[in-house]
């Protein structure tokens, strides 16, 4: 389902635009071509119809994207930094959750937010795929910003750890090709080029 099913709840999407791309050689690796199209946009046309306001959680300013590109609060926080500004910015402007995914992510499915926001009641729903939990493919809430600021001063950065005290929810999706793939290397690039391929033959 597309059609923002949320209850008549606002829902603010992220996309979260990170990393320095050591694997891939270096630079924006969302920024590159997969089938004509750049990676952060094949997920800016599958988040768009499933949310209602979407923006780019990045410290680039090179990015050319017709969305709202958002720096994070705290520098050098890595994902964690972006979620925290998300959510900031998200009860600031009346949301009451965010969901987030990364811009690196090409294939996630129409289902990825009515699945998770069907858990909505817990403060932390995450997707799941292969065996193995998504943290930053995840559906939060702002009561969450106090919890994520103080692990934040006192040095925390990973998200598992953070998250686990809270038993967040697992959509587990059993497709029989992940959905969340991710591109990492140039190899990923070539695999999802081929799986693109394919799915549009």
């Amino acid at each position: 389902m597309t059609d923002k099913d949320h209850n008549n709840t606002a829902l603010l999407g992220v996309i979260l635009a990170g990393g320095n791309s050591q694997r891939m050689g270096g630079g924006h690796k969302f920024l590159l071509s997969l089938c004509g199209t750049r990676i952060i946009d094949h997920v800016i046309n599958s988040m768009s119809p499933q949310v209602d306001t979407l923006i780019v959680s990045a410290n680039h300013e090179d990015l050319d994207t017709p969305l709202e590109v958002v720096p994070d609060l705290i520098k050098d926080a890595g994902p964690l930094g972006g979620i925290y500004t998300a959510l900031m910015l998200a009860k600031e402007r009346g949301y009451s959750k965010i969901v987030t995914a990364p811009a690196d992510t090409p294939f996630i499915p129409d289902d990825f937010v009515s699945r998770l926001y069907a858990h909505s009641k817990n403060p932390i729903v995450v997707a799941k795929s292969d065996g193995q939990i998504h943290p930053v493919l995840a559906l939060w809430d702002t009561e969450l910003l106090d919890d994520i600021e103080m692990a934040l001063k006192n040095g925390e950065r990973k998200m598992l750890s953070l998250i686990k005290k809270y038993r967040p929810v697992q959509v587990d999706w059993t497709d029989e090709r992940d959905p969340f793939f991710n591109i990492n290397t140039p190899q990923d690039l070539d695999e999802a080029e081929k799986r693109l391929a394919q799915a549009n033959f």
